[in-house]
């Protein structure tokens, strides 16, 4: 089912200051909600600046598919594609482990790694091997200085 376009005279900056206004408060007040269906009258006085950045280039390594990249790296392995599941399979368990452990950030399961193990040459490698990818353009960012109040 799609969702239907809302006809709306707000303005597209005052959609994305109500939004970057609410999303911090949004995101904290959702633990305090019970499940089920909410009524919900407000209204709401948003107040400040966008400073809206151009857009930029970076390297897809989030949205890149992950099961198509597994399905062609298994058939670029050849002959070596259990060995190298094995190594895979062996290598995301452990990632997941050390997230279970602590702080789940990629950061600080890759400074846990670095201190565990010596692989920081197999970091680098991987580094260089993500900046060969080819860059996608995005969105710039919208920084905000915004304060919501309930009218």
């Amino acid at each position: 089912m799609q969702a239907e376009a809302i006809e709306t005279t707000i303005e597209p900056s005052e959609l994305v200051a109500i939004a970057k206004a609410s999303e911090k408060g949004a995101k904290a007040g959702r633990s305090d909600l019970d499940v089920g269906i909410h009524a919900v009258d407000v209204t709401v006085r948003v107040h400040g600046s966008l400073d809206v950045r151009g857009d930029e280039t970076y390297t897809p390594t989030v949205s890149v598919p992950l099961k198509a990249v597994l399905a062609l790296f298994t058939r670029y392995c050849g002959i070596t594609r259990e060995a190298a599941h094995a190594a895979l399979l062996q290598s995301m368990t452990e990632v997941l482990l050390m997230g279970q452990q602590g702080e789940a950030t990629e950061a600080a399961i890759l400074e846990q790694i670095s201190e565990a193990q010596a692989i920081d040459d197999c970091l680098d490698r991987v580094t260089k091997t993500l900046k060969a990818m080819p860059l996608k353009t995005r969105k710039g960012k919208v920084l905000s200085r915004l304060t919501m109040e309930r009218v």
